[in-house]
């Protein structure tokens, strides 16, 4: 039996913390749900304690709650990016990505250097939701000593958007050393569509690592430069088929009729999905022109 309540009974408003996390162990979902229409210390704490409950659930219901609570859940939440399990700091993590306020750049920035990956893209994922005011403590993260923050910053730059960081994101592109940032910095150059990226991803495609020049024949279809398009045609003879396949979409997205992918090559190809990916391309651009 699942128990609901529309509003919370009189009798759990009344409970102090001990009893509240009694209630959590013995109702689970349906006392979190409660919790989240009573305003109060004690509740808030008793939430952030159920983001440690081993039930998904309950977990689940704890996050969407906090982050509706809003700023005043943001000190409890640093707990929660503190704790062993990975699973309670992603969680916190995204509670504080649905607060979203400047108070949770700070701790979002502290959580891309978490030692699990997972936790390290929800942190980038939250400072993109925080938008504007995450860019400046950002921009420093991309010359970070660890290769982690870096990428992350990368990413979450991209997600935000704004073109201030173009000049950054190109300058790790060109010299990062460390592949996986270089690959991000090319999505987040991607994401922006700024036409200053256009050569630096140009030469990327030169790049030693396959998923960097993966990474920059996309992004030179997202932003939608013509200069893109013999650089991109070479790239279909690269040795990897992601490679190739990427350059294959942005062609058909760029749409020009110079785009125009080697009839052969859609029956050629060693790889079935670069084959079927030029085969659409041709398409659209066909239909485009």
């Amino acid at each position: 039996m699942t128990l609901e309540f529309r509003q919370p009974p009189a009798y759990i408003v009344g409970m102090g913390g001990e009893h509240l996390g009694d209630l959590l162990k013995r109702l689970g979902v349906a006392a979190v749900k409660a919790l989240d229409k009573i305003a109060g210390t004690a509740a808030a704490r008793s939430l952030a304690s159920a983001l440690r409950s081993p039930a998904t659930g309950v977990r689940f219901a704890a996050w969407v709650a906090l982050g509706k609570m809003g700023v005043p859940a943001v000190e409890l939440l640093l707990d929660a990016l503190k704790d062993n399990d990975r699973e309670v700091r992603k969680l916190g993590v995204e509670a504080l990505g649905e607060i979203a306020a400047i108070s949770t750049v700070e701790p979002l920035l502290a959580a891309l250097m978490d030692s699990d990956f997972l936790v390290r893209g929800t942190a980038a994922t939250a400072l993109g939701k925080i938008g504007g005011p995450a860019v400046d403590p950002l921009l420093p993260a991309l010359r970070s000593p660890s290769e982690n923050v870096r990428e992350a910053a990368a990413q979450a730059l991209g997600k935000i958007g704004d073109k201030s960081a173009v000049e950054p994101l190109i300058a790790t592109l060109t010299y990062d050393v460390i592949q996986e940032v270089r690959q991000a910095a090319a999505g987040a150059l991607g994401r922006l569509g700024d036409a200053r990226a256009v050569e630096p991803l140009i030469a990327a495609l030169n790049d030693s690592y396959r998923l960097v020049r993966y990474a920059a024949a996309g992004a030179l279809g997202d932003v939608g430069d013509a200069r893109a398009i013999e650089p991109l045609i070479a790239a279909l003879k690269d040795s990897e088929w992601l490679v190739r396949r990427s350059a294959v979409y942005s062609l058909g997205t760029l749409g020009d009729a110079r785009a125009v992918i080697p009839p052969t090559f859609a029956c050629q190809d060693t790889d079935k999905n670069v084959r079927e990916a030029a085969a659409r391309a041709l398409e659209k651009i066909d239909v485009d022109a």
